[in-house]
């Protein structure tokens, strides 16, 4: 008569489904997470800039300049700037 007792196999295999199980979850909370937090990000940057042409100088002075960079993953086209 075989025993009723649990056997060696029996333990690795319910450690290898629960290590599974374990991983398995943090996947997929890392992927919710990526996936909820993945939109589009700016960095703005505004300073008074001059135009300077080589030979000529400044030609115009205190003139309001916006630097932006998408920083983000997601792509974004900036149709406007409002100060």
């Amino acid at each position: 008569m075989e025993s009723e007792a649990p056997k060696l196999l029996d333990y690795v295999t319910l450690g290898i489904a629960l290590w599974g199980a374990l991983l398995a979850s943090i996947v997929f909370g890392w992927n919710l997470y990526r996936d909820l937090s993945d939109r589009g990000k700016l960095k703005v940057h505004c300073y008074i800039g001059l135009i300077i042409q080589p030979g000529v100088g400044v030609t115009k002075e205190d003139l309001v300049c916006w630097q932006v960079t998408n920083v983000g993953r997601q792509p974004i086209l900036l149709t406007s700037v409002r100060p």
